[in-house]
């Protein structure tokens, strides 16, 4: 039974491939072959592998895990399972844009079974994902606001790094500090700048979210020959 499953869900990533106009809900482009190829690997997984490493992906939302860490969880579960990392980590940055778009255009299950029966995931896969998707889907960390429409277009930015020479607080002394200039699109005219100063700690959280985000774009424009 297993094996027919597998069968469609090949037959379903045939048609994909030949057929450039197959609408998904997630996403406004064609997946580009390379990401197809990572979700439809992972019908060769056992159950137990699926889950744990969809899992994974949920987790690393939900928590603010470094990328050393995450590393280091990819690596432990690639020994465990006597896997490739880099194939581990290929499939994880696709299945990490493909819950994080689920979330933010806050699909129904219906929308992202559809979805994941595109690419190629089993009826088996592509009701696991969407078990577990269901049930970290509504926590605040996963779903991104819903005022999205305020988030504003980042034009140009400029840094520079700094120390505290003097300072009312002798523990401030000698301190690290970022100092960002941000110009953003205000209207389709208009920009505005924005002022912000982070201490190194501050930074370095907000790099890790920006590293996050090229796990995301990285994900999605792939090119088939990477």
């Amino acid at each position: 039974m297993k094996s027919e499953d597998t069968k469609a869900a090949s037959d379903a990533v045939d048609h994909l491939q030949h057929h450039q106009k197959v609408s998904f809900n997630f996403c406004h482009t064609q997946p580009s072959k390379a990401f197809i190829d990572d979700i439809l690997s992972t019908n060769q997984l056992s159950e137990k592998q699926y889950e744990d490493l969809i899992l994974l992906v949920f987790n690393f939302l939900k928590q603010k895990s470094s990328l050393s860490e995450l590393n280091y969880i990819l690596q432990q579960y690639s020994d465990d399972h006597c896997m490739k990392l880099n194939q581990i980590k290929q499939i994880f940055k696709s299945f990490l844009i493909i819950s994080q778009e689920a979330s933010r255009l806050k699909l129904s299950l219906g929308q992202l079974y559809s979805d994941l029966q595109k690419l190629g995931q089993t009826a088996g896969n592509a009701s696991k994902f969407c078990q577990l998707w269901q049930s970290h889907a509504d926590n605040a960390d996963v779903v991104v606001p819903t005022n999205i429409d305020t988030v504003k277009k980042l034009v140009d930015m400029e840094w520079k790094f700094g120390v505290t020479a003097a300072s009312s607080e002798i523990n401030r002394v000698g301190q690290c500090f970022i100092q960002m200039k941000l110009i953003v699109s205000k209207n389709a005219s208009e920009t505005e700048t924005i002022f912000v100063e982070m201490s190194l700690s501050e930074f370095y959280d907000f790099l890790h979210e920006m590293e996050k985000a090229k796990l995301k774009m990285d994900s999605i424009y792939r090119s088939p020959s990477s």
